[in-house]
């Protein structure tokens, strides 16, 4: 008898996991087909214009999988969650479990533990293999549709302050990457009164080995007084600023498409030359916080599953979809609130973490048992 109350954890934690397993492969491989069923028939007018081959087409699609596994897998582990836990007090299993001194909380705990688990590891999936893996495709695709990645980089009217001197700002009407060049751009200082005490204007700025090449251009100073005491116009001219050519080139990806360590050397960037980023810390916040979003799905699914004898699964799934919609709805309120600079960015990201996972854990407690 002691030997059977010791085995007994481990065969429920067998059968929840084997239930679990088994629902969660099933929602994640029709969501992941159906995702690339619709990707395929998006490109299929350019491959077929294109003559693209079969092996390429299959090659391209291939790479969508990481990222479609990537976008369905919270819905995944809800489904899976739901129908593992409704199956078993439909079945009246639970009830059996129940009479054998389990709590819910005590058999759902390794699934939970899991997913929080998972959580993390899709925090890694998502920077070393779904970004890889997207990047990659998106260059194929291109590739075969003839489009170009030449002026990604260039950005246009841009206006930063200079890392080294808080008082000067750079302006340009443009910045083509390929000949590290500015066109229209001005420099200038202002003072504590914000009236400008220094100005340079020119047609061209050129990096060179040199330093920057202005060209085509005048330089104008003001004393304290407002009073103009230089006023010189130039052809060429020489000028050593910290600032370098890839303070003005545009980030080819979005922050949402680039890794762990490129997002946070792209928002260092930004800091130092006092560029608005809000979005992109937010968007690098939820890199770290999203992920989690399969521990609270699974902690709403394992919640409501005991809610109704009646319809079990229905009323399982309407719950734990509900209640996901809401975290999501707050997730997008919270996203515009910090990328507008309402609050910091990490509240944006994390705050429906912060306040769900006490709801899903309120819940598992209050199931019936």
């Amino acid at each position: 008898m002691k030997r059977l109350q010791l085995n007994l954890p481990t065969t429920l934690y067998g059968m929840l996991f084997r239930g679990f397993f088994y629902w969660f492969t099933i929602i994640q491989g029709l969501f992941v087909v159906i995702l690339i069923i619709f990707d395929l028939f998006g490109k299929l007018d350019t491959y077929m214009n294109n003559s693209v081959p079969i092996w390429q087409i299959l090659f391209i699609t291939v790479l969508y999988i990481p990222k479609a596994i990537s976008m369905t897998i919270p819905v995944a582990v809800m489904f899976g969650a739901t129908m593992t836990l409704g199956t078993f007090y439909q079945n009246n299993e639970l009830v059996a479990i129940f009479t054998s001194q389990v709590s819910m909380t005590k058999f759902t705990m390794p699934l939970i533990i899991f997913n929080m688990l998972l959580s993390v590891g899709l925090i890694l999936f998502d920077s070393f293999v779904v970004i890889p893996a997207n990047r990659y495709r998106d260059e194929r695709y291109e590739q075969i549709s003839d489009k170009k990645n030449a002026g990604k980089t260039d950005n246009e009217n841009l206006t930063i302050r200079s890392s080294e001197d808080q008082s000067m700002f750079w302006s340009a009407q443009k910045f083509i990457s390929s000949k590290n060049m500015l066109e229209k751009v001005k420099i200038f200082k202002i003072d504590e009164d914000f009236k400008i005490k220094y100005r340079l204007d020119a047609d061209k700025a050129v990096y060179t080995k040199n330093g920057w090449l202005f060209q085509i251009g005048i330089e104008r100073e003001w004393d304290a007084t407002g009073d103009l005491i230089l006023n010189k116009k130039f052809q060429k001219k020489y000028a050593e600023y910290n600032e370098k050519p890839a303070v003005f080139r545009k980030a080819r990806y979005d922050i949402e498409n680039m890794t762990i360590l490129e997002a946070r050397e792209t928002i260092m960037r930004y800091k130092q030359i006092n560029v608005e980023h809000n979005k992109e810390l937010t968007n690098y916040y939820k890199k770290f916080s999203f992920p989690f979003t399969l521990f609270i799905v699974s902690l709403f699914a394992l919640g409501v599953s005991t809610i109704s004898k009646t319809n079990v699964l229905i009323i399982s799934l309407f719950f734990s979809i509900g209640l996901a919609v809401i975290f999501y709805c707050l997730q997008m309120f919270l996203d515009i609130l910090a990328t507008t600079g309402r609050i910091p960015p990490i509240v944006g990201a994390w705050l429906p973490m912060v306040l769900f996972t006490p709801v899903g854990v309120y819940l598992i407690q209050r199931a019936k048992t």
